[in-house]
């Protein structure tokens, strides 16, 4: 491989890796960013639906059924209620109550009051609080492999102890932020191939330099040969007179055409360096 075809190979490389590089590293910054700000997003609507409803219990004397299902109606939360450490029961058939509902709650009932000291806490009013946490796989196996960010709201109430659990499940955003993935994927995929391209497209520029290159080796080479037949003549004629002693120049000369003889061969052997073919 000759020293242009070297020079595109690696300017096709440096051109191609930096640029993948650094679009892969801005990728991901982006991807971190954007998943973050989904996330921060999500939960600022989370904590807007806590106060309102810790704002509606305080004021209210009476939780209705119909209001504790319209909290599951769009499926956004599951709801459980304590009161005094009973659980408060209501028509769960308007929001068909699955097995999957029934163990989400369970199993966020038994975290709550088993893993306290993993949770986060936050205080509403003077009588209320309320402490979040994510239940995943990493808490229960048994948990969907999207989790649920859950939030209980603790609340002094006349004589009672009220405790509402509400589980979010997670999979809407994450399903979210999958096809976000997805689709950066296939835009960075065509842009790597774009890029590559453009890479080995930019190499191609060195091709004047190699035709240049070559037509410097030919005219070398050329030339070289060229020049062979009148030193061989000179060398002839510079040796008869020599032998004749005709003129003491002709040895200065037979050096000098020796001379040139040998720095002929130097070009021709560099030239073969040149092509890859020295032996």
């Amino acid at each position: 491989m000759n020293t242009i075809k070297k020079a595109h190979l690696h300017l096709t490389l440096l051109n191609g890796c930096i640029t993948t590089l650094i679009l892969i590293v801005m990728t991901l910054g982006y991807l971190l960013i954007s998943e973050n700000n989904m996330m921060k997003n999500k939960m600022y609507s989370y904590q807007s639906d806590i106060y309102t409803i810790a704002s509606y219990i305080e004021q209210q004397d009476i939780i209705s059924n119909t209001w504790l299902s319209q909290l599951e109606s769009g499926k956004k939360y599951y709801v459980s209620l304590m009161d005094n450490d009973t659980e408060f029961l209501y028509d769960t058939n308007k929001i068909h109550e699955s097995d999957e509902r029934r163990q989400v709650l369970d199993k966020a009932w038994r975290y709550y009051h088993h893993e306290n000291a993993s949770m986060t806490h936050h205080t509403l009013s003077y009588k209320s609080s309320y402490t979040s946490f994510i239940l995943s796989q990493e808490n229960d196996i048994s948990v969907n492999k999207f989790g649920y960010c859950c939030f209980v709201i603790h609340m002094e109430k006349n004589t009672s102890t009220l405790e509402i659990l509400l589980a979010a499940p997670l999979e809407t955003i994450k399903k979210q932020m999958t096809r976000q993935r997805s689709l950066f994927l296939g835009i960075i995929t065509l842009a790597l191939i774009a890029i590559w391209i453009f890479a080995y497209i930019t190499g191609k520029l060195l091709n004047p330099i190699e035709a240049s290159r070559l037509r410097q080796n030919q005219f070398i080479a050329s030339a070289s040969h060229e020049l062979r037949t009148p030193l061989a003549v000179i060398l002839s004629c510079a040796e008869a007179g020599l032998d004749k002693d005709v003129c003491p120049e002709l040895s200065t000369i037979k050096n000098e055409a020796l001379r040139t003889s040998r720095l002929l061969n130097d070009m021709l052997t560099l030239l073969s360096c040149d092509t890859g073919h020295l032996d």
